[in-house]
């Protein structure tokens, strides 16, 4: 049998901020890097798209 965890992150008096900003936090890094990786052509091709013609 497998055990599950449940974790509440929303107490009536408080609320777990270590575990919600974890969660933020393993949600913004990978698109970060992906970003960072194609810096280039992300700005490339933002620049060839503003041109009319």
């Amino acid at each position: 049998m497998y055990n599950k965890v449940k974790v509440k992150l929303t107490d009536p008096y408080k609320s777990q901020f270590n575990i919600i900003c974890a969660g933020v936090l393993l949600t913004l890094l990978p698109p970060l890097i992906a970003f960072l990786v194609f810096q280039k052509q992300v700005y490339a091709g933002l620049a060839s798209g503003s041109v009319k013609g």
